[in-house]
């Protein structure tokens, strides 16, 4: 097997079986994330990371999903999984420790919003409603 292999397609499986394709995309992104290396925890600018982030491990994710709608579960899944390497991206800045012991995080729509990303669901929608306005101006 390759290791640098991606997933860039959908896999065809019967009706009912997408978090098989979920999982396959979410094992996609951190294969995607460990390709890049070391360049996560340098000291480079964030939007370098954003634009990194993006094209690495967004474009895993999103990568010919636009022909499926997602049931709800399965849009979760992915974003748990995209916010999860966010908070890695933050090092540490997620979380405010208190002094009685009590630890508070970002949500994930806060961690997303700090870092200008739209929700996995709202993407694939946006990139559907583009596939739609392409169809409509050259129907051929």
């Amino acid at each position: 097997m390759v290791r640098s292999l991606r997933v860039l397609g959908p896999e065809f499986q019967p009706m009912g079986f997408i978090m098989h394709e979920v999982r396959l995309r979410i094992k996609s992104v951190n294969r995607s994330w460990a390709s890049v290396g070391t360049v996560w925890n340098e000291p480079s600018p964030r939007m370098c990371k954003r634009m990194l982030f993006l094209s690495y491990c967004y474009g895993a994710a999103t990568s010919a999903m636009t022909a499926f709608v997602l049931p709800a579960p399965a849009c979760i899944a992915v974003d748990v999984a995209l916010a999860k390497l966010l908070r890695v991206l933050e090092r540490g800045r997620a979380a405010t420790y208190h002094d009685n012991g009590t630890v508070r995080t970002l949500s994930n729509n806060q961690l997303r919003r700090n870092w200008s990303i739209a929700p996995f669901a709202v993407e694939m929608r946006v990139r559907r409603l583009r596939w739609a306005q392409q169809w409509a101006r050259s129907p051929e």
